[in-house]
């Protein structure tokens, strides 16, 4: 299994071996994150850069491990017993998930409790 924690996989390459650039698309919520874990307001562009390079790197390496996963027992997209399972072995990440989706249910509960009040109130 990848060690997720310190993929060192390289970006893809094109036909003529040069590295394919992703695209940055996760620059502001960095520069977020980073201000509020201490960093300045305006980080230095280079450092938001590897940032994102890193963020990019970790993301690809669970999206690959989670399809593998998921094709080993023969299904053609991931869910999410595949990222449950890949990460087990890091308690404070499933805790995470697991809160992040428990969270999930109880806004889709509320909003439709919501909704059906609405529809009452309207008929």
């Amino acid at each position: 299994m990848t060690d997720l924690n310190n993929s060192t996989a390289d970006a893809p390459e094109n036909e003529a071996g040069r590295r394919l650039t992703m695209p940055r698309i996760f620059k502001s919520e960095l520069r977020n994150m980073m201000y509020g874990f201490g960093d300045s307001s305006t980080p230095r562009a280079d450092t938001l850069d590897l940032m994102e390079e890193m963020l990019l790197l970790y993301l690809e390496s669970v999206i690959s491990e989670t399809t593998r996963i998921a094709n080993t027992y023969r299904r053609e997209k991931p869910d999410i017993t595949d990222i449950k399972f890949l990460i087990r072995k890091d308690r404070r990440k499933l805790q995470r998930v697991r809160y992040l989706l428990d969270m999930k249910a109880e806004i889709q509960k509320a909003t439709k409790v919501d909704a059906e009040d609405l529809a009452k109130g309207a008929g």
